[in-house]
């Protein structure tokens, strides 16, 4: 069984067209607006269906510095397993990491739209 992409309660199980040339090598991408001061969950969460390396892309706006993280959801909550480093607009970020549901969590400095892209194992 292959890993997919959860939306609410639909399930992608192909990926998605890439919207942007930063994103554009990852299985599934997502284009989404967001306010100023908020965070944004590109989907509800992620399921890898196997142990590996999860990558995640974001191509924020032109002189943001919005956050990403990729946090695991837990029995008790959620734990946050990868943090980009801060400083610029497009950031990636890498985590090795067991079965187990995801959530790539987008913060915005100021409003605009985002992509992001991720590849599961």
């Amino acid at each position: 069984m292959t890993a997919g992409i959860l939306t609410g309660t639909a399930a992608l199980t192909q990926p998605a067209a890439a919207s942007t040339s930063d994103c554009s090598g990852y299985e599934y991408v997502q284009t989404r607006p967001v306010a100023a001061g908020e965070t944004s969950l590109p989907w509800q969460y992620v399921i890898s269906l196997q142990p590996g390396t999860i990558d995640v892309c974001l191509d924020g706006p032109d002189g943001t510095d919005y956050g990403l993280k990729l946090v695991r959801l837990v029995p008790n909550g959620q734990e946050t397993v990868a943090t980009a480093p801060t400083g610029s607009a497009d950031k990636t970020l890498s985590y090795v990491g067991p079965v187990s549901g995801w959530q790539i969590q987008v913060s915005a400095d100021r409003a605009g739209s985002y992509t992001v892209g991720v590849n599961l194992p």
